[in-house]
């Protein structure tokens, strides 16, 4: 999550981590910066985290989506255009699979 954060805040930054820091001195100990730019604060990568995890949240959802839509929904849709089901019947499992992986 660490990396994660940190590319957030500097895209296509150098660094590397040694264990999982959760405290403001493990992050000065066990993050070393390969960088140019400035090296993001503790107080940065706080504040940046609840947006990564909304974005990791939600690209997991897009991808569970994508993988039922195909697997489940799509087949209903050609199946309706060939009139073997109900326009409904793929609208109800289009809305069962966004219940099912809702967005954060």
């Amino acid at each position: 999550m660490l990396a994660k954060i940190l590319y957030h805040l500097v895209s296509d930054s150098q660094f590397t981590i040694i264990g999982d820091p959760s405290t403001e001195q493990e992050y000065a100990n066990q993050v070393i910066w390969h960088d140019d730019r400035p090296q993001p604060s503790w107080a940065d990568v706080e504040s940046a985290r609840p947006t990564v995890q909304t974005k990791i949240a939600n690209k997991a959802a897009e991808n569970a989506r994508a993988h039922d839509f195909r697997n489940e929904s799509d087949p209903l849709f050609f199946g309706w255009q060939r009139g073997e089901n109900t326009e409904q019947e793929w609208l109800d499992k289009v809305a069962e699979i966004r219940a099912r992986h809702p967005y954060a």
